[in-house]
């Protein structure tokens, strides 16, 4: 019988980038698994943590909610996962913590018992590598620039997966599916979306900066997992850059492409794609 996962998308990727989950449930299911939702699913609490102290029955909502379906989560979001760690990290260490939050679960018949497996895609896909590789039927003739979701990474104590400092998973698994991965002077760099909300003007310039190295780098595209960094690099780049389009897409578009699946059933419809596509079509 096929294991069970629950994908977690977070906010932002359900709201503008359903391409991304789109891809990640596709590949997901090319694996094996059988993925579902949680119907009932909250924000993760991340941006309200060092507004309220509340953010933490956020956070215990939806682990409580995967604890009842008894299925591992899978995120999508770098900052959906390390809120989820952290959160159990305290949890675990925390008997008042444990207490304040059950308490208010009870309120809507639910509990958190323990700690709820969840893992980034990124991780999931890393730890399937070798299969992943036997299932390669279209090596991808590209070079990529890896954008690394920092927040899947650090803080390493935490997160307890790669280097935090200078992780290589994403390189890994784009030279798994044929591609190069090409290094750029950024590479292991926050890419500054998260300043958009409050600086707007900075993560612009952080965006433009970033973009500018990969292009310089001499590589065909980029590949996100974490759809912060897609805002920053691939939505808002009209604004920052002008002139022909650097195209990024997703982690699981590039690597559906590399096991034979359609583009379009991958989400990957946009024009500025199409040259590109013609290399593996």
């Amino acid at each position: 019988m096929p294991e069970t996962i629950i994908l977690y998308p977070g906010c932002l990727v359900l709201y503008r980038f359903p391409e991304y989950e789109l891809a990640a449930k596709v590949l997901l299911q090319h694996l094996g698994y059988r993925v579902t939702s949680l119907p009932e699913t909250l924000c993760c609490g991340s941006f309200l943590e060092g507004v309220t102290p509340s953010w933490v029955n956020y956070t215990a909502y939806n682990l409580a909610l995967a604890e009842k379906v008894d299925a591992p989560v899978v995120t999508l979001c770098g900052g959906c996962t390390n809120t989820f760690r952290r959160f159990q990290q305290r949890f675990q260490a925390d008997p008042q913590l444990r207490e304040q939050v059950n308490t208010r679960l009870g309120q809507a018949g639910l509990a958190l018992t323990g700690p709820v497996q969840v893992e980034h895609l990124i991780q999931v896909l890393w730890q399937r590598r070798r299969e992943l590789q036997a299932m390669v039927t279209r090596p991808l003739p590209f070079q990529v620039n890896p954008v690394y979701p920092c927040q899947v990474y650090r803080p390493g104590e935490v997160m307890k997966f790669d280097d935090p400092l200078k992780p290589r998973t994403m390189a890994d698994l784009v030279s798994l599916a044929g591609a190069i991965a090409v290094p750029y002077p950024g590479e292991y760099q926050c890419c500054g979306s998260s300043l958009y909300m409050i600086q707007p003007e900075l993560a612009l310039a952080m965006g433009k900066n970033r973009v500018a190295e990969m292009q310089a780098s001499g590589a065909d595209l980029a590949v996100t997992a974490c759809g912060n960094c897609h805002l920053l690099l691939q939505r808002l780049q009209p604004q920052y850059l002008h002139g022909t389009p650097f195209p990024i897409i997703f982690l699981p578009q590039l690597m559906g492409l590399a096991l034979g699946l359609a583009p379009a059933h991958l989400g990957l419809t946009s024009r500025a794609l199409r040259r590109l596509l013609t290399l593996v079509s």
